[in-house]
């Protein structure tokens, strides 16, 4: 990969990150009346960071910004946090973006809360803890699950999410990883391809093992390689800057042109995926 198209990705990410920004600070100190609102900054808020500090830590290009600079190329924690941003978007998405009825979005938040509760106290447990609260923490999850057993929305589950529910595992999500990205307009061939490619670094696996093995900073192949998780971010970093819009409409500040065109072609890219078709 030459120079010019490493700085053109990066530039793209920066701008998308400047637009981001200006989101956000459209929404600070606004109280947000509804749960909808209240979850979609901040974890729009959480995916913007993971944005930011992927800029702060790739390679600016073959040649450092300043002669004598010396920048550290890091592919895999650059795939931790191109991945990190790939689930905030997720849960950005099935929370709050997604178009549900009020009745099912109310379920969504009240599973949600379920779970977190119950991973409380299994951590809790895991750790032999002896906190007084832990009976308390116990009845409430009790409390909850009973909410969530009458909820008008939860004979709609299917059985096995029943009896994870029943059986103390509650899920985080009830639809499957590609019924989700079908109802975000996201192609799931291209989310599991992103997905193998940033697993294999954050796990460590030997697939990521053979690429570090090549891997060199200041090498042209290495710059496109690193270029890889980039794109993965850019492409849903223009996810959740579209699901914010859904949200909020015109309450948030709008993009310039270049902006606006850079979302239209990740638009749809993730879309359609890049599968060739000759």
């Amino acid at each position: 990969m030459d120079d010019e198209r490493y700085q053109s990705i990066y530039a793209g990410l920066d701008m998308l990150i400047i637009h981001g920004m200006g989101i956000s600070f459209s929404l600070a100190n606004k109280v947000a009346p509804l749960d909808r609102e209240f979850y979609s900054d901040r974890i729009f808020a959480k995916l913007l960071s993971h944005a930011i500090t992927l800029k702060r830590i790739v390679p600016t290009g073959l040649i450092p910004t300043k002669e004598g600079d010396t920048e550290l190329w890091d592919i895999s924690s650059t795939c931790a946090l191109a991945r990190a941003l790939i689930e905030s978007y997720d849960s950005l998405f099935y929370v709050a973006v997604d178009n549900i009825t009020d009745e099912e979005r109310e379920f969504r938040f009240l599973l949600w809360e379920l779970h977190a509760e119950e991973r409380r106290e299994k951590k809790l447990n895991l750790i032999g803890s002896k906190n007084p609260r832990l009976i308390e923490i116990t009845k409430d999850i009790e409390t909850l699950r009973q909410r969530v057993l009458g909820h008008s929305y939860y004979n709609n589950l299917d059985k096995k999410t029943k009896n994870n529910i029943l059986n103390k595992r509650t899920p985080a999500f009830y639809l499957s990883h590609s019924e989700r990205n079908m109802r975000a307009s996201i192609n799931h061939d291209y989310y599991n391809s992103c997905i193998m490619f940033l697993s294999s670094h954050v796990h460590t696996l030997p697939f990521a093992i053979q690429q570090l093995v090549e891997f060199k900073a200041g090498d042209k192949n290495s710059l496109q390689l690193i270029s890889i998780p980039i794109q993965y971010a850019v492409g849903f970093l223009v996810k959740g800057i579209q699901g914010m819009e859904i949200i909020f409409g015109n309450r948030l500040p709008g993009k310039n042109k270049e902006t606006a065109d850079l979302c239209t072609i990740w638009s749809g890219i993730l879309s359609d995926g890049i599968r060739s078709t000759g």
